[in-house]
């Protein structure tokens, strides 16, 4: 009901400029969840399970998807920046271009604030807590990775988009 509000007063180049939305949307929901359920997998594939757990490797992956997603998002802003590939404001394939890169960006900034805050939170914990914290909490381990990994697709499909724009098929 909100959406056939807000298209109401929109030209038919704007409405289709709107729905652009509905499929880079269903698509972060569809990865969310999927991202939510191997977080904890990914966990134990790369840490292992139970004694094995150690501390300052979970920290260090932490670190590093940390880093990596804000230099991400860094590329993603810009990129988002960029003037549009099109001249035409109303093409889809800009608005996608633009779709794309913000949602890169947000997944960045997601996966940067997780590992900070994560990283905070487990700063002065002893390793045997640390142990306890990792089975109460398995996915919260993945979750940086994870969406680090979202980043880096989304990113990666609007470079796609500006170039196919830019220079047509190759």
């Amino acid at each position: 009901a909100c959406a056939w509000y807000l298209l109401a007063d929109l030209t038919d180049e704007e409405k289709r400029t709107f729905w652009v939305l509905i499929p880079v949307c269903v698509g972060d929901i569809v990865y969310v969840a999927i991202a939510l359920r191997l977080s904890e997998t990914v966990a134990e594939n790369i840490f292992g399970t139970g004694h094995a757990i150690q501390r300052d490797a979970v920290r260090s992956n932490w670190t590093n998807s940390g880093v990596i997603s804000a230099l991400v998002a860094t590329i993603a802003a810009s990129s988002w920046m960029l003037d549009m590939p099109d001249d035409n404001f109303y093409n889809p394939r800009n608005q996608l271009f633009a779709c794309l890169s913000a949602n890169a960006l947000l997944f960045a900034i997601v996966g940067t604030l997780m590992s900070s805050l994560s990283l905070a939170y487990t700063d002065h914990i002893l390793q045997e807590d640390f142990k306890l914290f990792y089975d109460d909490f398995k996915g919260l381990i993945g979750y940086p990775l994870m969406f680090l990994i979202g980043s880096l697709v989304s990113l990666f499909a609007a470079l796609a988009v500006r170039n196919h724009l830019l220079y047509g098929r190759a």
